[in-house]
């Protein structure tokens, strides 16, 4: 194993510290990618603010490291995504290196220890899943990832059961389970379960929930933890949302957004509650 190989084991291996990205930037530096190095620096410094501030406008600073974060990205991204394998899609780069990607299930199960070793991993939209659903709730390969999206995989409660019942992901705080077969039953399932008690961020856009729905989530204890919430594409009343935004189990919530069916005034007030990130 060469230096670069060792320092890069490093950060796959301590994913939620800087030290070693920042050790690897220097390395970088000092062999001829400084265009990269600049990059893994500009990243971390703006996560680590952003860890302190969700919703940063009025910082000339902060907005100056992003516009060079851009341009840095947008003159070397393929480059830089040529480091994974072609099965995979990339959606997005955080501290330095692709942490999202879009995957099937199949690949994942055949091939996710040559991604998770090939890129300091967080989260997974997986495609596909029906088939295998089964499987990936069993793969141990899901521990390392904070957030998973099974986006518009046609999953009903049953899979819903699976999802609150895995083990095999003690890292888990993102949850994306958007334009599903999910009603309120699979809700009930969900904030009933010890998940729920994990998770800062949900979406569950795209599903049938409804006023029920919203109405089980307001009351749910569990979510106490919880971030940010879409529930967008569903039709939904202004008593239900009133009910999430005056909710004492989501003191937390700092972004909230619903479909149509409210009021304009609804609407406004839940938008000056809950600002855009």
């Amino acid at each position: 194993m060469n230096e670069r190989d060792a320092l890069f084991r490093s950060v796959i291996e301590t994913p939620d510290d800087d030290a070693p990205r920042l050790v690897f930037a220097d390395w970088l530096d000092e062999n001829g990618e400084e265009p990269r190095a600049e990059f893994v620096r500009l990243q971390c410094a703006i996560a680590r603010r952003l860890a302190v501030d969700r919703v940063v406008t009025d910082d000339d600073a902060f907005c100056s490291m992003c516009d060079r974060q851009n341009y840095l990205l947008n003159r070397h991204r393929s480059a830089w995504m040529r480091e994974l394998a072609e099965w995979c899609e990339p959606q997005f780069f955080r501290r330095g290196f692709v942490a999202g990607v879009q995957v099937s299930a199949e690949r994942w199960l055949e091939l996710g220890g040559e991604l998770r070793s090939a890129t300091p991993l967080e989260r997974v939209a997986f495609t596909g899943t029906p088939r295998y659903f089964a499987r990936l709730m069993a793969d141990e390969g899901l521990a390392g990832l904070s957030s998973v999206s099974f986006a518009s995989n046609g999953l009903s409660v049953q899979h819903m059961v699976r999802v609150t019942r895995c083990r095999a992901w003690p890292r888990l705080k993102g949850l994306s389970l958007a334009g599903n077969l999910f009603g309120p039953t699979a809700v009930r399932v969900l904030t009933e379960s010890e998940l729920a008690g994990r998770l800062e961020h949900l979406d569950l856009s795209n599903n049938t929930l409804g006023d029920d729905g919203l109405y089980l989530l307001a009351r749910s204890p569990r979510l106490a933890n919880l971030r940010t919430l879409q529930v967008t594409g569903t039709r939904v009343g202004d008593a239900a949302v009133h009910a999430v935004m005056e909710s004492p189990h989501l003191r937390r919530l700092k972004w909230f957004r619903v479909g149509e069916g409210i009021s304009p005034a609804t609407r406004r007030l839940m938008e000056s509650r809950f600002p855009g990130l």
